[in-house]
């Protein structure tokens, strides 16, 4: 009930308001998360210090501000995404290339759709279904608080996409080729793994690190076809994605090539744009392994 309450006496009124309206108060939640309340600040250092380890102090503090006010953009893009209309949204998050999906749609081929927390993920989960013939879907956290889940669903496919989840992603896929049914799956795939022992391990932003391994276990079992979506920010609140094909046949690559692919494709964007991906994750507490999949450079 305190969720519901919450969401249309406060969230969906300030979401209606226009949105340089709410990058202000982006800026207010920016000044308390830097300032006063320093926001896992010491995990982002951590994190940029591990990944750019030549960087000169004064670097690293303009790259973290720069982290931070793109974190607080993204804080008031969500927000305007529990209103935004579809017109509005379909100007904001573009594909460049949507084509490519489509001609599986045409051969009769669901496929999944690999990326990570960059630029405005969000945007993405909101639009996906509208870019593309497939019916969009996609593999999200379970939410502890179930009333604030239902409405964080309800919000996400209010544009026909699907919800999934880890524990149902199995049976969906399935569900969907027994009935001859074709999706687009996305799947962002750089947190850090539950398990380290099973994830692929590889060499990414200067150290060893565990990637999920999840993504190509389903495309092999599956013979989905793996697209790598690589986003820019053209401007406050426009993103603009490209589809980078990682395999059309998933059954024929050597074992942890997908993952190691996506992998390189995420690092060179995080490389050439560092400020735009989510440095506030513990993304590398895992340090150890029993490595059950070799470590590539």
């Amino acid at each position: 009930m305190r969720a519901k309450l919450f969401y249309y006496l406060l969230v969906v009124p300030v979401s209606a308001v226009p949105l340089w309206f709410l990058y202000g108060i982006g800026r207010v939640f920016l000044l308390f998360i830097y300032y006063v309340f320093d926001y896992r600040k010491k995990v982002v250092a951590k994190n940029l210090k591990r990944a750019f380890p030549d960087v000169s102090r004064h670097e690293l503090e303009d790259l973290m501000l720069r982290f931070y006010k793109h974190l607080a953009d993204v804080f008031a893009e969500g927000i305007k995404g529990y209103t935004i209309s579809k017109k509005n949204l379909k100007s904001r998050f573009v594909f460049t290339n949507p084509e490519v999906v489509d001609a599986l749609y045409d051969q009769n081929k669901s496929v999944l759709l690999v990326g990570s927390h960059y630029n405005n993920w969000e945007f993405l989960v909101l639009s996906l279904n509208l870019h593309f013939k497939h019916q969009g879907t996609g593999v999200g956290q379970n939410i502890s608080n179930k009333s604030f889940g239902a409405m964080m669903k309800k919000v996400r496919s209010r544009f026909g996409m699907e919800v999934w989840t880890s524990k149902n992603v199995r049976t969906k896929i399935e569900e969907y080729q027994s009935q001859n049914r074709l999706f687009c799956c996305l799947l962002l795939a750089d947190q850090n793994p539950s398990s380290a022992d099973k994830a692929y391990w590889m060499e990414f932003l200067n150290q060893r690190t565990p990637v999920i391994f999840g993504p190509e276990y389903l495309a092999k079992k599956y013979d989905l076809p793996v697209f790598y979506y690589s986003v820019t920010k053209q401007k406050r609140g426009y993103y603009v994605a490209t589809l980078k094909p990682i395999t059309l046949t998933p059954k024929l690559e050597p074992d942890g090539d997908i993952t190691y692919r996506y992998g390189k494709l995420l690092e060179a964007d995080i490389l050439a744009k560092p400020e735009f991906w989510l440095w506030s994750h513990k993304r590398w507490k895992n340090r150890h392994h029993s490595a059950k999949r070799e470590i590539r450079k």
